[in-house]
């Protein structure tokens, strides 16, 4: 059998031979103390949670990678199922695809009442949103105007369309998919039509074109990424790019010069990204990011988990559509706040014999000082009460008991999040050792009805998990 896993949770594993004090645990998701973050004056926010999880749906198999909410409220959200619409004012579901005919979406852009969908089979695809019901356009050969096997991003503003072509450039089109230009590059992954201007990533680099001609377009600007730029999202002067496990970094442009803000750290892998006014939204894979673009900002805020994983979002007047694999997800801003942000490490897992002290770190990804409180419950930490700044990490140890196996309780003044348990256990890893339970979303081919599998229903027979994704 084969059974599909959707979501994976960070864990710890430090074998017997190596010693966790040789390791940087921290290196993955604690922001570097020592990188430019900018200069950041007075912030004029109120203390609170500022984020919350309001509404989700949950149909048939999907992977929704992107949204793009429309002035009146409704949203276009794609994945590889297809192109379907939401209703962000309504809650309800609008549109879904039939079956996977139209799949492998994987970018969706607005331009009006027009939605313009980049996909993973070298193809792009137009639909008019005017109507009750989306009416896809056909654009003929004009659909696959790219080379390569896939792209990635796509922008539309005022009739012209940028699509991220990967190594093969950025391709400018015009209302009808006609390629009116292209732009060699070596890793265009990012793009933004802002009236004549446009932006793109191409690998750690940040370009501003003029396009007022569009077959001669003129780079006014470039500018390097701590990371190779994955999304971006312009609202004024406010230019955010959101760069994988690299956080998000934070331009602003003026006259044509892009500078340098500042830097947005947060868990997991920033892969999208949706300025709001003042305020960017990222979705990062383990979770959803608001941050603080105003007086005395960029600085983040806050977040919240998203059902699975935060793939891409659309935002509009403080609420967000998250393409959370499985899931279109809904999340809203609670008013103009900010707090401390605690992101517990997951589970820690050493091999019997190691009994070299345990690294465990702590982090505050909000804006407001983070107090943390951890019970020893038989082990020996070298510190029990945390006060973190923004925006700082602190290592613990953990020095083992007599116990193999304990829960390390904590409590904190995160808002959302006040309380929760650490575990610290010894790993099974050897050949003949019996695998603890676990439950999975997945599917046995050549079925792909989705269906819920538990390991202890196959005991005694061999077993494949498949785990694979389609971006």
């Amino acid at each position: 059998m084969v059974l599909l896993a959707l979501a994976c949770t960070p864990t710890h594993y430090y074998p017997a031979d190596e010693d966790p004090s040789d390791s940087d645990p921290a290196s993955d998701s604690a922001p570097d103390s020592d990188s430019d973050t900018g200069e950041r004056g007075d912030i004029s926010l109120e203390s609170g949670d500022p984020i919350e999880l309001t509404d989700t749906y949950r149909g048939d198999f999907a992977e929704w990678m992107d949204a793009e909410i429309l002035e009146d409220g409704r949203a276009a959200i794609v994945g590889v199922t297809g192109f379907a619409m939401y209703d962000t004012v309504s809650r309800e579901v609008l549109h879904l695809p039939e079956g996977h005919g139209d799949g492998r979406a994987y970018r969706v852009a607005v331009d009006g009442t027009t939605a313009w969908v980049g996909t993973r089979a070298d193809q792009i695809r137009k639909y008019d949103l005017s109507g009750d019901d989306p009416a896809q356009a056909d654009l003929g050969p004009n659909s696959r105007p790219l080379g390569s096997a896939y792209h990635e991003d796509i922008s539309a503003d005022g009739g012209l369309v940028a699509l991220a072509g990967i190594d093969q450039g950025l391709y400018l089109l015009d209302d009808d998919a006609n390629v009116l230009k292209v732009i060699a590059g070596d890793a265009v992954i990012g793009t933004k039509v802002v009236g004549d201007r446009v932006y793109y990533t191409d690998g750690q680099e940040l370009v501003l074109l003029d396009v007022t001609y569009t077959d001669q377009p003129v780079e006014l600007d470039r500018i390097e990424l701590r990371g190779t730029g994955r999304d971006i999202d312009v609202e004024g002067e406010h230019i955010v790019v959101a760069m994988g496990g690299s956080g998000a970094d934070v331009f602003k442009v003026v006259d044509d010069v892009l500078s340098k803000k500042g830097q947005l750290d947060l868990p997991g892998s920033a892969f999208g990204v949706d300025v709001d006014g003042d305020w960017a939204w990222i979705a990062a894979w383990e979770v959803v990011g608001l941050a603080w673009l105003g007086e005395g900002g960029p600085i983040m805020v806050g977040h919240e988990d998203p059902e699975q994983s935060a793939m891409g979002l659309g935002a509009r007047d403080g609420v967000a559509l998250i393409g959370d694999w499985q899931n279109m997800t809904v999340m809203e801003r609670t008013g103009d706040k900010m707090g401390p942000e605690v992101h517990p490490p997951g589970p820690i897992l050493y091999q019997s014999g190691n009994d070299a002290p345990l690294p465990m770190v702590w982090t505050n990804f909000g804006a407001e000082t983070l107090e943390i409180t951890l019970q020893e419950a038989g082990l020996e930490l070298s510190e029990t009460e945390l006060s973190l700044e923004p925006g700082e990490g602190k290592l613990v140890t953990i020095t083992l008991g007599n116990s193999a196996t304990s829960q390390i309780a904590w409590s904190s003044n995160d808002p959302d999040e006040p309380t929760g348990q650490v575990l610290v256990d010894t790993a099974n890893t050897g050949l003949g050792t019996e695998h603890p339970e676990m439950t999975l979303s997945g599917f046995v081919p050549p079925s792909q009805s989705v269906e819920t599998y538990s390991l202890s229903d196959y005991a005694g027979k061999p077993v494949f998990i498949g785990y694979w994704t389609t971006w």
